[in-house]
């Protein structure tokens, strides 16, 4: 959990073990794709919630399968993700994005 001016954030890789093993992100929750539905209910209720896996592709699909289930929440992919992070490119896709639907 991450704390940004009084509002609550958490960070969640989707990435597999061996990946978060390999290369953990500071203050992120693991929880693998495979995983991540039957998880739902452990998602704090009023924080905004960032998914994010390596290239950006599994944590857009994290939002994809998880918006029918927590249609009121906050969810959003780091695009590009840690390949852009370490990139010093800070690219936030939202469930907003056509190419979400």
């Amino acid at each position: 959990e991450i704390s940004s001016d009084s509002r609550k954030v958490s960070l969640i890789d989707v990435r597999s073990t061996e990946e978060f093993r390999v290369n953990p992100i500071d203050k992120a929750r693991h929880i693998p794709m495979e995983l991540l539905i039957d998880s739902v209910d452990e998602f704090p209720e009023h924080e905004t919630i960032f998914f994010v896996c390596q290239s950006g592709k599994r944590s857009k699909d994290a939002v994809r399968q998880l918006l029918p289930l927590l249609p009121d929440r906050k969810l959003y992919s780091v695009k590009g993700g840690i390949d852009a992070m370490e990139s010093g490119l800070e690219n936030i896709s939202n469930r907003d994005e056509s190419d979400l639907a």
